[in-house]
């Protein structure tokens, strides 16, 4: 929320009030991508977190676990754990470590899951985008002393997270600069369902929206959604 003074109204008609109408704007749609990235960035360290507004927000899948963890149980399937959380540096080595780890999954049944990501995400550290740009892009194999063909050239799509490397409250956090991991884009089990997309509300001169005391008018904008993630095996993160 935010407040357009008489001041405002009478001497920068324009110009001040556009400002707060698009920060507000700009800043709602800028919750919801915090929201929806915080589960990847807490996702691999617990179950919950607390997001800015002080409220315990869950980063769970749904068999209880977090939603990145070295030891998921299948339902009905007894001896075994599955892992979608690696800690290792982002290179050919780390996404062959990955790769191999969705070769073990199974589903609730003990079947073998067949399935494949599409998608590297990332922080935005320029280190870390440019390593994953040369992995994709290159002919050779990046720091191959024998040249070797890249078997990773153009095998995923890459998609940098501004927020992935952020605190609960949208601040830089170094100790996640190098966070990357790999998602399916294509598996209907991470949800987010939107009651309210992001509205920009306009204030009214009337009772309930004037300040008695600066006789400003309150601007809000609002939006209303909730995430869930049904089953583990949508992706993997590697935190390190």
């Amino acid at each position: 929320m935010d407040e357009v003074t008489w001041e405002m109204r009478r001497y920068d008609k324009y110009r001040k009030i556009a400002q707060i109408m698009a920060g507000l704007g700009q800043s709602t749609a800028q919750r919801l991508e915090l929201d929806c990235t915080h589960q990847l960035t807490f996702g691999g360290n617990g179950t919950t977190y607390t997001n800015m507004d002080g409220e315990s927000i869950s980063c769970a899948s749904a068999d209880g676990q977090q939603l990145f963890d070295t030891d998921h149980t299948a339902t009905g399937v007894s001896g075994g754990s599955y892992a979608n959380r690696i800690t290792t540096a982002f290179s050919q080595t780390a996404l062959e470590e990955a790769e191999a780890l969705i070769c073990t999954w199974v589903d609730d049944n003990g079947n073998k899951v067949v399935t494949s990501m599409n998608t590297i995400f990332s922080t935005e550290k320029p280190a870390l985008v440019n390593d994953i740009a040369q992995m994709l892009k290159s002919e050779k194999t990046p720091a191959d002393d024998y040249n070797s063909i890249n078997p990773y050239k153009g095998k995923y799509n890459h998609v940098v997270l501004p927020y992935l490397d952020s605190t609960n409250e949208g601040a830089n956090d170094s100790s996640k600069d190098d966070y990357w991991g790999l998602w399916n884009t294509n598996n209907p089990n991470a949800i987010l369902e939107i009651s309210e997309y992001p509205t920009f509300k306009a204030a009214k001169p009337d009772s309930n929206s004037e300040d008695f005391e600066t006789d400003g008018w309150k601007y809000k904008s609002s939006a209303a959604y909730d995430l869930g993630v049904l089953d583990f095996k949508i992706g993997i993160l590697s935190v390190n």
